[in-house]
Order: structure tokens, then sequence, then C-alpha cells
């Protein structure tokens, strides 16, 4: 596979031990690097403290720390809220709101993309949000990116992206989405190809040396990878099923496992 794909980490996949306070935010970005990771995901509320409104000295220190481990930040990753607190729910234009708002913090930051949840209705037709948000994108270049997670098809996705044929919005495929029981064929993973531009390695447990992921079909979603020179990034996102796994441990058997196919 081309030496030109970049494999990276998010930092999503250090939560429990974030939250048990078991690691900090810089000792999460160290283990990245320590790992041979090459780009860094970060996900807004989940890591900066004054979220919504995170303080630019945290944001560049954050910046300044990933670039000073040798990694690049690849994907600003939003969740889009639904609703503010049980007694009110999200307008369009607080919806609007956010999506510019992450794409201004992907700006300031230099990184050339942020990944938005997808919102319950992704039909370019009806998805307004999208339609306002995108002229913001285009002015600022950064491509907004819409995560295809198991149990999401991705036909509606590829419909919008032929409807908006914008390159400031591309696709996220989730590998979950292509697991073995009751996933998705690789034909569907070719087919979001054109448009993808960042891609989730997906693992639920520590990977043993010399085994493969049990639930994923990664040997099939790589090749064909290296069949469409696929160039973009893929990050390890670790994901235990158990609360109390060593987060680290699983960061460093995916990376190594994923590197196992793009050298």
């Amino acid at each position: 596979m081309s030496k030109q794909i970049k494999v990276g980490v998010t930092l999503y996949s250090y939560m429990s031990d974030l939250r048990k306070q078991r690691i900090t935010l810089d000792e999460a970005i160290e283990h990245a690097a320590s790992t041979g990771a090459k780009c860094i995901e970060v996900v807004d509320q989940c890591h900066f403290l004054d979220w919504p409104h995170p303080k630019l000295t945290d944001l560049f220190h954050f910046k300044e720390k990933v670039e000073s481990c040798g990694m690049e930040l690849v994907n600003w990753s939003q969740y889009t809220e639904e609703e503010y607190s049980a007694d009110y729910k999200c307008t369009e234009d607080d919806k609007v709101q956010q999506v510019k708002e992450s794409i201004l913090y992907a700006h300031i930051l230099g990184v050339p993309m942020t990944r938005v949840t997808p919102f319950t209705v992704v039909d370019p037709a009806k998805n307004n949000v999208i339609e306002r948000c995108l002229p913001f994108a285009e002015k600022y270049k950064v491509i907004m990116c819409f995560e295809i997670h198991s149990p999401q098809k991705p036909d509606k996705f590829i419909k919008l992206m032929k409807n908006f044929n914008s390159k400031y919005l591309g696709l996220v495929p989730d590998f979950s989405a292509w697991w073995y029981e009751g996933g998705l064929s690789l034909d569907t993973f070719r087919e979001c190809l054109p448009y993808t531009v960042h891609i989730h390695g997906k693992a639920h447990a520590v990977i043993s040396e010399g085994h493969d992921e049990p639930t994923i079909p990664y040997k099939g979603l790589m090749t064909v990878l290296k069949d469409y020179n696929y160039t973009g990034s893929i990050v390890a996102e670790y994901e235990p099923r158990d609360p109390d796994a060593d987060t680290r441990k699983g960061v460093e058997s995916l990376v190594k496992y994923i590197y196992s196919f793009v050298r």
C-alpha cells in the first residue's frame, strides 16, 4: 500500500481512561506518538473542559503538543447536539451555529476537516443545515465530513455527496459498518471511496500478535484501499466494551495491526 497513507489515532480511543483520570490529554497525545502514529483526531466536547467555548490558549496548547510529538491534527470531530437540555430541542439555527463553530475551530487550528454528526435526516433535499453551512466551509477551506457508522448504510450519504458536488464535503467510513455479522458488503465500501477523506479503523479488544481483529474483515477492507490507491488518513479507534480495559494496550495493538497492512 502507498506509503503516503497516514496512520493515526483518534483520541476518542482513550475516553474511558480520560474519564477516570487514569491518563491526561497530554499523556494520551504522547502515547499516540509512541505507537508510531502520524496524525491525531480530536473530539471537541470530549477533550476540552470548557466546551462549547474552549479557551484559545487551551486549543493552541493542544495543537502545539501534537506538533511537538511529531504528529499533525487531521480531523476536528464534532457531535452536533440535538438538544441542549431535556426541555430545549435544538432548532435548525442552533445546529447551523454548532457546525459553523466547528468549522471555525478547525480553520483556526489548521485542521483540514471537521467530522460533523450525521443529522437524523441526511436526505440532501431536506437537510438545510448542510446547505446553509457549505458556503461557510468553502470560505474557510474546511471539509465537512460525515461518518458512516454501524448500522448506517452509505447510500443516502453518497446521494448527498453527488447532490452538492463540493470538494468541501466528504465521507468518513467507520469499519464498524462492515463488520462480519450483518455488516455491509465490500462493494458498498468501494462506492464510498471517491468521497472518502478519512477513515476510522475500529477494534473492541486488544489484538494479539499474529492474530486478526475478529469482528471486522480488515484484510478485505484494506485490500480495497490498496486497489484504490487510497492516500488519505486512517485512525485507530479503540472502543473497548470493558470500561476497565487498558486503552493504551488496545491503541498500541490496533495501530500495529493497521500498519501491518500499510507497510
